[in-house]
């Protein structure tokens, strides 16, 4: 498949840096990334920690009110690559 067909995650998620608050972590694409697709998918994700949004549509903490921060920590892998034969063998031997 072609470098260009691929499509890089990431695991997304938001956090406060006045009270700690962050919110539950979501896997995206992260090319494309925006302020409706992040909405939704930590709408679907986990309650406790959603964050409440302003009228601009920017994430606000809802426990202080803080503004939260975007925090995307890149996974090593694309989303629509298949891994290798005897992918999972060599994992396995690397945790060891």
């Amino acid at each position: 498949m072609a470098t260009s067909q691929r499509v890089h995650m990431g695991m997304v998620s938001l956090h406060c840096l006045l009270c700690g608050h962050q919110t539950a972590e979501v896997r995206l694409p992260t090319a494309a990334l925006d302020r409706l697709t992040l909405r939704k998918a930590l709408a679907e994700a986990d309650l406790e920690t959603q964050p409440r949004w302003d009228a601009l549509g920017l994430p606000l903490c809802p426990r202080c009110s803080g503004r939260l921060l975007l925090d995307i920590q890149p996974l090593h892998a694309w989303s629509n690559d298949v891994p290798a034969k005897g992918a999972r063998e060599r994992e396995i031997d690397l945790v060891k």
